[in-house]
C-alpha cells in the first residue's frame, strides 16, 4: 500500500524546498519581489518603446532587475510595424539612468506583474524652488507622448508630429 502525503501538507513540505532552492524573494523564476521605493535607478535593459528593466541595489550588493511598464505609453510590441523607431525613441530619452516615481499609490504593478511608474530623465533629485522661473524636466513618459506615442497599442495609429 502506498503512503500520500495529505494536500493541506504541501505548503508545509514546499517552503523548506523553496529555501534551499534560493527562491526566496529574489524574483527568479517569476517570482514577484516588493515593491521597490520611488528614486534613481540605473536602466538594465529597454524592451519595447514603453517597457524597460532597472536595477534595484540590493542590501548584500547584488542588483535586482525590475520591469517597469510606462503610464499611459502604448507602443509597439516585438516584431510589430515601428517597433525599432518606438524602442529607440525610449533608449534615446531613458539614457543610463532613470528616476521612479508612482503616480497611483494603490496600484503599482499591473496584470503582468511589472511595475507601473512615471520615469524622470537622469538623477532628478534636486528639487526645483517653486519660485523658479525654470520650467521642471518633462518626464519621459511625457515625452513619449509628445513623440506620438500615445494610442497605438489601442486601435489607433502612430500620431505624426515630426
Amino acid at each position: 500500500m502506498r503512503k500520500t502525503i495529505p494536500y493541506c501538507l504541501f505548503p508545509i513540505c514546499l517552503f523548506p524546498i523553496c529555501l534551499l532552492a534560493g527562491c526566496g524573494g529574489v524574483g527568479a523564476g517569476g517570482l514577484v519581489v516588493d515593491v521597490p521605493p520611488p528614486g534613481c535607478y540605473a536602466v538594465l535593459r529597454v524592451v519595447d518603446g514603453d517597457t524597460l528593466d532597472i536595477g534595484v541595489p540590493l542590501a548584500d550588493g547584488a542588483v535586482l532587475r525590475q520591469r517597469v511598464r510606462l503610464l499611459r505609453v502604448y507602443a509597439p510590441e516585438r516584431g510589430e510595424e515601428l517597433y525599432d523607431q518606438a524602442k529607440a525613441d525610449l533608449t534615446r530619452l531613458a539614457g543610463q539612468r532613470v528616476r521612479l516615481t508612482y503616480p497611483n499609490a494603490k496600484r503599482k504593478r499591473g496584470y503582468y506583474g511589472r511595475l507601473l511608474g512615471t520615469l524622470w530623465p537622469g538623477d532628478n533629485s534636486k528639487i526645483r524652488n517653486p519660485k523658479s522661473k525654470i520650467a521642471p524636466r518633462q518626464s519621459i513618459n511625457e515625452q513619449m507622448r509628445k513623440l506620438g506615442w500615445t494610442n497605438y497599442g489601442r486601435g489607433g495609429k502612430r500620431k505624426k508630429k515630426r
